[in-house]
């Protein structure tokens, strides 16, 4: 079950009946990826049904279903929310949105007025476009334009008459946290809750005593089993971990594929071991080259993707691996700095592709070992079996079953 059968199941249930729960963060922070610029050209506020209606006067399901991006099926779920009590009547408003190449910035956030009189405000996280996943990767050495974006939002919508919570998923929920970590103090007060899904946490040094005080109280991580994005900066006190019926990382960051049942996720207890691998690379690279390595990286890759004429993380996805080997290489026949900082790159990856590989061949023969040993067990049981006068007790209790007699008149 996931968020669209949440709405399907539990929507006839009013906030006042089953109040705001980490699901409803989830649908929020998913539809905050739809994109309605056209719809609000004329109007300030208008309900979700409304906001619903209007986007498919104008989209039809099948465009909407051949698109690649993993957050093609947020109209979807938004039309999911319309149809329901729970969400219909919800207000929407304040949408913004920016994409601008030039400046590594991608940006978008919206609000939501509940019935429960608080205020939803949902940034929107990375969507298809590489710009905004370059804006990811600057995260590992430096602050973003978008976060800026985030916290003037904030701090320009909202009131000291209201209480808000403040959601997101992926760069969203970064966006969440830092806008709410360096709101105005009068904002500040008036944020009850701040959710994370799958979202990066703040680098070490942007949080003080104070901070990480609110934080923990206020602040909640969601992340998929198989993670790998909302490991990076990890600090959340609150963390959830919740199953994905998908078996790669990529698609697990989906919040489509995330497992729900009534009003919160499906717990796993542990992450699943791509994602401790996942997690070994980029703690790796974080730890064994300097923030100045890492943007020469990142500016350089996103400089190749242009010149290859790739635009898109489908388009990134399907050339795989390669294109970070290729992207290396050619930093090693550049300068001396850049070739240094390649050779540490080429030594990570391979490092933790060969741990990869011993891994997998260790499991592999644990399991075989397992299985010749279920089997030698079995043999050794049948053999003494056939040897006279060597049938276990088990045995012998089988063959008065066969032959019809019991222990009282066997002889």
């Amino acid at each position: 079950m996931n968020f669209l059968d949440y709405c399907k199941w539990r929507g006839d249930l009013s906030f006042k009946q089953d109040p705001f729960n980490e699901v409803d963060n989830m649908c929020f922070a998913q539809i905050a990826y739809c994109e309605l610029d056209d719809i609000f050209k004329d109007k300030e506020k208008m309900t979700l049904k409304e906001v619903s209606d209007a986007y498919f006067s104008t989209h039809k399901e099948e465009e909407i279903e051949k698109s690649t991006s993993f957050s093609r099926l947020s109209p979807i779920l938004m039309r999911e929310m319309a149809a329901t009590r729970r969400f219909a009547s919800c207000l929407v408003y304040n949408y913004a949105d920016k994409l601008l190449p030039d400046s590594s910035k991608q940006f978008a956030a919206v609000m939501f007025d509940l019935p429960d009189e608080s205020t939803v405000i949902a940034f929107r996280g990375t969507d298809d476009t590489l710009v905004g996943w370059k804006e990811d990767l600057m995260l590992s050495y430096g602050d973003i334009n978008s976060q800026y974006d985030a916290l003037d939002y904030v701090n320009n919508n909202c009131t000291m008459f209201n209480k808000y919570r403040v959601v997101g998923h992926s760069k969203g929920g970064y966006l969440a946290i830092y806008a709410t970590i360096h709101a105005k103090p009068a904002v500040k007060r008036r944020i009850i809750e701040v959710y994370s899904d799958d979202g990066p946490g703040l680098r070490d040094g942007n949080l003080d005593k104070e901070d990480l005080e609110f934080l923990k109280t206020k602040y909640k991580l969601i992340v998929p089993e198989k993670d790998g994005v909302g490991m990076i900066y990890e600090m959340a006190k609150n963390k959830k971990i919740c199953k994905v019926d998908v078996f790669n990382i990529v698609s697990a960051h989906s919040m489509f594929t995330w497992q729900v049942e009534g009003n919160s996720v499906v717990r796993a207890d542990r992450f699943k071991y791509e994602s401790d691998l996942s997690r070994e690379v980029i703690l790796d690279i974080l730890h064994e080259t300097t923030k100045e390595e890492r943007s020469i990286f990142v500016n350089e890759l996103f400089d190749h993707l242009a010149m290859e004429n790739i635009n898109t993380l489908s388009e990134f996805a399907d050339r795989g691996i390669g294109i970070i080997y290729s992207t290396l290489k050619k930093l090693m026949d550049e300068n001396n700095e850049s070739r240094i900082f390649a050779g540490k790159m080429m030594k990570i990856l391979s490092r933790n592709i060969s741990s990869d590989l011993q891994q997998t061949i260790s499991a592999g023969r644990d399991i075989v070992m397992e299985k010749v040993s279920d089997l030698s067990s079995s043999a050794g049981k049948k053999i003494r079996n056939m040897l006279p006068g060597k049938k276990n007790e088990k045995s012998s209790e089988e063959d008065k079953e066969i032959t019809g007699e019991s222990s009282d008149t066997r002889k």
